[in-house]
């Protein structure tokens, strides 16, 4: 009889868990905080260059310029150039 008590006590306690997981994976909206210091204008652009995909964005607050490229296989960005163009449109001035 105490087997049987414990035995559902312990599938009671999983269920709750599983419930709960279950919850948090898809009931709770996911909130990005990645720039939760200072807002940032930035202006991104895609492009193709020799059949490569890469994504130019631009943070017009900084004036840096950073050039990304997408590997879908690993699900990551790959950095591949950053450029300070505010400094090159001084110059230009």
């Amino acid at each position: 009889m105490k087997t049987t008590k414990w035995l559902v006590a312990g599938l009671i306690a999983l269920n709750a868990i599983l419930g709960l997981a279950v919850y948090q994976r898809f009931g709770v909206e996911n909130k990005a905080f990645a720039q939760a210091g200072a807002r940032k204008d930035i202006l991104s652009v895609s492009g193709y260059v020799n059949g490569q995909s890469y994504l130019y964005m631009w943070d017009t607050n900084g004036g840096m310029m950073v050039v990304v490229k997408p590997d879908p296989v690993n699900k990551k960005f790959e950095a591949i150039a950053k450029k300070d163009i505010a400094s090159d449109l001084a110059r230009i001035k």
